[in-house]
C-alpha cells in the first residue's frame, strides 16, 4: 500500500547551482523555481500542503520543464484528497514523459480513490441573504443552465447518426436483389426494378443529407457545451471574489489573500477586473503586515519553522512591502536557527544587495562574516 506521506517526505532539495548550467550561470527563472521548489518541500515539512501547492505552482509557471515539481504537485494533491486536479496532473506527465512505474502506480491509485469515494456536489459560498425575488431568478438560470449542459452529455445523437448508417447500409445490400431479379415479363419487370432503384437512390441521398446535417448540429453541440463550461468556471470564480471579500469582512486577511493570489492570471471581463483589482490591493498588503508581524513574533519566540512559513507568505504575496528588508532578514535568521546555512546565506546576501542603506542591512553584513569564519 502507498504512504502518501512518506512519498512527499522522499523528496529532497535541489541546488539550484548544481544543475550543469555552463559556468553555473543558472538562469534567474530556473533559480527561482528551484527556490519555490525547495520551499514547498518546507512547507510540506510543517504540514502546510496547501501552501505548498501554491509554491509548487509558481514554479511550475517559472519553469514548465520542471517535471519533478510537477509530480511532487500531483502528490500533494491526492495526498489532500483532491483527486480531480491529482488524476489531472498525473495524465499531463504521462502525456509529456510516457509512463514509468512510479507514475503509473500514483494514477491507479487516485482512479481506486476516486471509485471508492463519494461523489462532490455542487459547492455553493456563504453570502449575504438575498430577496425572494432574486433567488427565485437565479435558480431559474442556473436551473436552465444544468439542464442545457445535461442535454449536450446525451449519447442519443450517437444513436441516430448508427440508425442512419445502418439503414444506409441495408439499402446498399439490397440493390443486388432488385438488379438480378428476372421474371417472364421482362419490360415491366426492368421498368419497375429502375422505379425502386431510383427510389432507393433517393431514400440514400436524403439520409446522407440527414446524416451530415446531424453530424453538423452534433459538432455545434459540443461547441456549445464548451462554452458552457468555460461559463461555468468564470463564474466559479467570480463566486471566488465574492468569497474573498466576504472573508476580508471578516477580518480573515490571509485567507481571502490566497484566494486572490490564486486567481491572478484569471481573465475577468472589465467590471470584474476591476473588482480583483480593488479587493486585491485592499486585502494583499494587509495580509502581508499580518504575515509579516507574525512571523517576526515567531522567530523572537524561536519558533523557527512556524516563522519560516509566515514570512514566506510575505514573499508569495509581492516583494514591494516597506517591511521587506526585515522580513528577509529574520527569515534568513530562521533558516540559520534550523541549521539550514544554505538558504540563510542567500537571504542575507539579498539583503545587503537590494538594501544596502537599510538598518538591518548591517545585521545581514554581520552574519554573513560570522558564518563565513564557521568551520566548514
Amino acid at each position: 500500500m502507498i504512504d502518501l506521506k512518506q512519498e512527499l517526505m522522499s523528496y529532497a532539495h535541489i541546488d539550484a547551482r548544481s544543475l550543469g548550467f555552463k559556468d553555473r550561470n543558472v538562469p534567474d527563472n530556473i533559480r527561482s523555481s528551484v527556490n519555490l521548489y525547495n520551499k514547498a518541500l518546507d512547507s510540506i515539512n510543517a504540514k502546510s500542503e496547501d501552501m505548498a501547492i501554491i509554491e509548487l505552482k509558481k514554479a511550475i509557471s517559472l519553469n514548465p520543464q520542471f517535471y519533478e515539481a510537477i509530480n511532487l504537485l500531483g502528490i500533494c494533491y491526492l495526498y489532500i484528497n483532491d483527486y480531480e486536479n491529482a488524476r489531472f496532473v498525473f495524465e499531463k506527465l504521462m502525456e509529456i514523459l510516457g509512463e514509468s512505474t512510479s507514475t503509473t502506480r500514483l494514477y491507479k491509485l487516485i482512479k481506486e480513490r476516486e471509485v471508492s469515494a463519494p461523489k462532490k456536489e455542487l459547492k455553493t459560498f456563504n453570502r449575504q441573504p438575498v430577496s425572494k425575488k432574486e433567488s427565485v431568478k437565479e435558480k431559474r438560470l442556473n436551473g436552465n443552465f444544468f439542464e442545457k449542459l445535461n442535454f449536450l452529455n446525451s449519447s442519443l445523437i450517437k444513436y441516430i447518426c448508427c440508425g442512419l448508417i445502418g439503414a444506409i447500409a441495408v439499402l446498399l445490400c439490397s440493390i443486388p436483389f432488385y438488379v438480378n431479379k428476372t421474371d417472364t415479363k421482362a419490360v415491366d419487370v426492368l421498368d419497375a426494378e429502375t422505379d425502386a432503384i431510383n427510389k432507393l437512390n433517393k431514400q440514400i441521398t436524403e439520409l446522407k443529407g440527414s446524416l451530415n446535417k446531424l453530424k453538423q448540429d452534433y459538432n455545434n453541440l459540443k461547441s456549445s457545451k464548451a462554452l458552457l463550461e468555460n461559463e461555468l468556471e468564470y463564474n466559479k470564480s467570480v463566486k471566488k471574489l465574492s468569497e474573498a471579500d466576504e472573508l476580508a469582512k471578516s477580518q480573515k486577511y490571509e485567507s481571502a489573500a490566497d484566494i486572490l493570489i490564486l486567481m491572478k492570471d484569471t481573465k475577468f471581463n472589465n467590471a470584474d477586473k476591476q473588482r480583483y483589482d480593488s479587493l486585491y490591493e485592499n486585502i494583499v498588503p494587509k495580509a502581508a503586515q499580518i504575515a509579516y508581524n507574525q512571523g517576526y513574533n515567531l522567530c523572537n519566540s524561536k519558533k523557527y519553522n512556524e516563522a519560516i512559513e509566515k514570512l514566506n507568505k510575505v514573499r508569495l504575496y509581492g516583494d514591494k512591502w516597506p517591511f521587506m528588508d526585515s522580513a528577509l532578514y529574520k527569515l534568513g535568521v530562521a533558516y540559520k536557527n534550523i541549521n539550514n546555512s544554505k538558504e540563510a546565506l542567500e537571504l542575507f546576501q539579498t539583503v545587503v544587495k537590494s538594501y544596502p542603506k537599510s538598518p538591518v542591512a548591517y545585521y545581514a553584513q554581520a552574519k554573513i562574516k560570522e558564518m563565513s569564519n564557521l568551520p566548514k
